[in-house]
C-alpha cells in the first residue's frame, strides 16, 4: 500500500506502530519522521514519546510530554505516560501529581492506580500503597491486578485473613484464573 502512496498518513502510522511493537525503532522513527514532516501529528508525536521512553531517554520524553500536554491536557495516556518517565528519573512527587490528574481524567483506569500503588511499594511506603490499591478497587471493584496486589501486599504484611478475602474475591470473579499465576494458592492449603 505504501509503494502506492508513499505519504498515506494512516499507512505510515500503522508501519510505524507495527516497528515499535517489533522494537525495530530506527525504522519506525523513519515512518515518523515522514509523518512528522507534514506538520503537527498528535498521535505521530505520541508515538515518538513513547519510542523515546523504550529507548530509555526518559528525561527528554518527558519534556516533549509535558509540551503536548499543554495541547491535550485531558489525555490521560499522556498523564500516564510522563509519571512513568518521572518515576524513572527519581521525580516521584510530581509522578504522583501526574497520576492523580490522570485518576480525575479517567478515574476508572485501574493503571493509574495500580502504577501509584507500584511506586509506592517500591518506596517501601506499604500504607500509601494500600490506600491506592484500595481507593482503585473502589472506582473499579473487579480489576484483578489491583486485587492481586492488595492480596500480596496483605500477605506481605501477615494479614493472612485479609489476604485471603481478597484472593477468594478474585477467584468469585475470575473463577478460572490460574492460582499459580498468582501465587497465592498454596498460601491457603
Amino acid at each position: 500500500h505504501l509503494r502506492e502512496k508513499p505519504n498515506d498518513r494512516d499507512g505510515l502510522f500503522l508501519l510505524a506502530s507495527v516497528y515499535r511493537e517489533e522494537k525495530r525503532y530506527g525504522r519506525a522513527r523513519k515512518c515518523l519522521e515522514r509523518l512528522l514532516d507534514g506538520g503537527q501529528d498528535d498521535q505521530a508525536q505520541y508515538l515518538d514519546m513513547c519510542l523515546m521512553m523504550e529507548e530509555g531517554q526518559f528525561g527528554p520524553a518527558a519534556k516533549r510530554l509535558e509540551q503536548f500536554l499543554q495541547r491535550n491536557p485531558q489525555d490521560s495516556y499522556a498523564h500516564n505516560s510522563l509519571a512513568f518517565c518521572y518515576i524513572s528519573v527519581g521525580r516521584t512527587h510530581e509522578a504522583e501529581e501526574t497520576l492523580k490528574k490522570a485518576i480525575v481524567i479517567n478515574p476508572t483506569d485501574p493503571y493509574n492506580y495500580w502504577c501509584l500503588a507500584r511506586m509506592f511499594l517500591d518506596l517501601q511506603k506499604m500504607a500509601v500503597a494500600e490506600q491506592y490499591l484500595k481507593q482503585g478497587l473502589k472506582a473499579v471493584p473487579r480489576d484483578p491486578r489491583l486485587r492481586e496486589n492488595l492480596a500480596r501486599l496483605q500477605l506481605s504484611k501477615g494479614d493472612v485473613e485479609s489476604a485471603r478475602q481478597e484472593f477468594d474475591l478474585l477467584n468469585k470473579h475470575y473463577p478460572n484464573l490460574d492460582r499459580g499465576y498468582l501465587g497465592l494458592g498454596n498460601c491457603f492449603q
